[in-house]
């Protein structure tokens, strides 16, 4: 058995995906994947096996009606109204005759699938972006050093970058409505939002020529500036004094005198845009309860004379905006950040409030001159990546890729190759139920199978001949005793299973944590609290146990951190002639430098320092850790210099582990990633639009 991953956190979704049996009709399969997508609610899961379904049996007109029809469905579900859209046409035009092909077109014609959500900028820092040019060509954002805001235009096009300002602490910029220049708050440099400071009301040419200060005082903590009027003489902003009140107000971009239409007191407030004539600006507003999620939408007449609310002050709303014909008002809200929308006629809702889109979203950026709705995506899911190396210097090839979307919403445990290359198999963990099923993917198109057990089971690697290395586990991290334990073979052919250890002794770290075996002994750690050591210091010991005698030997022994046991890294070196044993917090042994990683010699001899350990390469001659969080580098056990392998993720790093191919060009790596999209639906009042 060869290179595991650690286990992420064990607290998960309790949702297990259904697969089809092999040899299953057709029938059978389809409605397999209906079952996984709606009913057990695995819609990205079942989304590939629609399509796999529809190619290899698309000359059967009743089953292909069906598999588009509720491909359609899934698409809806997953916001991707372009190829639900898709979808539903051809069952109308392909299967006219089918039954479906009528609830396709009522979709059609319900105005369902509208919408067209594209992603046009995956840059690292969207979080920053703030609002889109009036054509839709760029977006202007901040970005930050530290000491100094700058105020930044991206092109949407090139992904490139300009500066706008050289120094200081910009915020909240908005273009004109020309989409010549940039109205924005600024501080000086250091920290914002300080009593006493300058506050300032700015405006540059996009540029970065022109730059003036409109308004300046030092009575504001923040001006947020929101919106511009449709004749680009008038700013929207929301005041927040430095006693912590809230107004909402004007500024003259030509004289820049302020206006003040309202006060709401201590509620916080967050301004949104214009009308488009320019009568009525709308704002959200925290309710008579400081708390989350309470507050209302008003729309403000801008003389100040009246205001009327728009949505009431249950609603979880908190960005709201004016659609450019006027005739409606968006915001976010609920449990999943749902678009939602009011119709409005002279500042007055009409009718009751209407879901637009579902759950993805993450800031409303606001509207293009087209109507195009731009927002930011900024999401966090685990999942098992794969990296193409060369195995000649470990140089990455490209960027890894994910395995599967089948388990966004699931946390992973270990993860091994088979000893051919051709299964990887990787562990789901549950939150409740009796087990965590192992999950076999194939690299040729073939369905994962899910193998499901009565008892929570962790998965620990392969044997020599194919066979699954398991032992007794628990669902959550409240398992007792979390130490000792049987360890297993399981033929995933047949379903036996053959003891391999009776018992593992008592205080060895096997269920979450890592072991690995040879023909001959099993290879494990233990973990001793240190008496009066600081920072919950432990002891912590490598160990040979062997399967024939029971024999126990100490490899080494050093202290370790605090870092919970499913993160340590014990695997035997291909040639059988050592171990390699990381840390994921650093290690000290006696009065020895502190360490993240130790490479044990079998045949004796002392422990050798290592600047990390996660994994072997197949030759023995190079070990791979994680020198920083989301970096992979190689290091030679014989000298030399490491260097990256190029390997590189935006998130937490100390959840990533890896494991290598057994012909050394692929790394598997499970690791909680982050993303992050600039999306924008298309139109999404219009009952048609076409995708870009």
């Amino acid at each position: 058995m060869r290179r595991i991953l650690a286990a992420l956190t064990l607290a998960a979704l309790c949702a297990a995906t259904g697969f089809a049996q092999r040899g299953a009709t057709p029938d059978a399969q389809l409605g397999a994947i209906i079952i996984q997508a709606e009913v057990e609610l695995d819609v990205e899961g079942a989304i590939p096996r629609y399509i796999k379904f529809i190619a290899e049996n698309g000359t059967n007109a009743q089953l292909a009606a069906k598999a588009h029809y509720h491909l359609g469905v899934a698409y809806e579900k997953v916001g991707r109204p372009a190829e639900a859209r898709t979808a539903f046409e051809r069952v109308v035009t392909q299967f006219g005759t089918q039954k479906e092909a009528a609830f396709a077109l009522a979709r059609l014609e319900s105005g369902v699938a509208r919408e067209t959500n594209v992603r046009i900028s995956d840059n690292g820092n969207v979080g920053r972006f703030f609002r889109p040019s009036p054509d839709g060509r760029r977006m202007v954002g901040v970005d930050d050093d530290g000491r100094n805001r700058y105020l930044v235009l991206h092109d949407l096009s090139t992904n490139a970058d300009q500066r706008l300002t050289r120094e200081g602490w910009a915020h909240t910029p908005q273009f004109t409505p020309d989409g010549r220049r940039v109205v924005f708050q600024w501080a000086p440099s250091g920290p914002p939002f300080q009593p006493d400071l300058v506050h300032e009301i700015r405006m540059v040419n996009v540029d970065g020529t022109g730059e003036r200060t409109l308004v300046r005082s030092t009575l504001y903590e923040l001006l947020q500036v929101q919106g511009i009027s449709a004749d680009g003489k008038t700013a929207a902003v929301g005041f927040n004094r430095t006693d912590g009140t809230w107004q909402v107000g004007l500024v003259s971009l030509e004289t820049g005198e302020p206006t003040i239409l309202k006060n709401n007191e201590w509620r916080d407030t967050y301004v949104g845009n214009f009308s488009p004539d320019g009568r009525w600006l709308v704002y959200w507003r925290q309710g008579e309860e400081r708390r989350f999620g309470n507050g209302g939408i008003y729309a403000l007449a801008t003389d100040g004379s009246r205001e009327h609310p728009l949505i009431s002050a249950r609603a979880v709303d908190e960005a709201p905006f004016f659609t450019p014909d006027g005739s409606r008002v968006v915001f976010f809200g609920g449990e999943h950040d749902e678009l939602w929308s009011i119709r409005v006629v002279d500042g007055r809702a009409q009718g009751a409030q209407e879901r637009v889109h579902r759950g993805g979203f993450t800031q409303l950026l606001g509207f293009s001159r087209d109507g195009s709705l731009y927002f930011t995506d900024d999401r966090s899911h685990a999942g098992v990546f794969v990296a193409d190396v060369n195995p000649a210097n470990w140089r990455s090839l490209g960027a890894p890729t994910e395995v599967s979307t089948a388990h966004r919403d699931r946390n992973f445990g270990a993860a091994a190759w088979s000893p051919d290359g051709q299964v990887l198999a990787y562990q789901l963990w549950a939150c409740c139920g009796p087990a965590n099923p192992i999950v076999l993917h194939r690299f040729d198109g073939t369905p994962e199978r899910e193998l499901s057990f009565t008892e929570p089971v962790a998965l620990h690697g392969w044997s020599r001949d194919g066979r699954l290395l398991i032992s007794p586990s628990c669902p959550t991290a409240t398992c007792s005793p979390p130490s000792g334990a049987d360890l297993k073979f399981y033929d995933v052919e047949t379903g036996r299973e053959q003891l391999f250890v009776g018992e593992m002794p008592p205080d060895s770290i096997v269920r979450g944590g890592y072991v690995d075996i040879d023909e001959s002994a099993v290879y494990y750690y233990t973990l001793e609290r240190e008496t009066g050591a600081p920072d919950g210091s432990r002891i912590v010991r490598l160990m040979r146990l062997d399967v024939h005698t029971g024999e126990r030997r100490e490899l080494y022994q050093g202290v370790a951190g605090s870092a919970p046991p499913r993160l340590f890294r014990v695997e035997v070196s291909p040639d059988g002639r050592s171990v390699g044993f990381g840390f994921p917090d650093q290690v000290s042994s006696g009065d020895a430098p502190l360490q993240s990683g130790v490479l044990v010699p079998l045949s004796g001899g002392a422990p050798r320092p290592l600047p990390g350990f996660a994994a072997w390469t197949p030759d023995s001659k190079a070990v791979l850790f994680e020198k920083s969080p989301g970096e992979i580098w190689v290091q030679s056990i014989d000298g030399g210099e490491m260097y990256s392998t190029g390997i590189r993720f935006d998130g937490p790093g100390a959840d990533m582990g890896m494991v290598v191919h057994p012909d050394g060009r692929r790394i598997a790596m499970v690791r909680r990633a982050n993303t992050h999209d600039v999306r924008v639906i298309r139109n999404p009042f219009s009952t048609r639009s076409s995708a870009q």
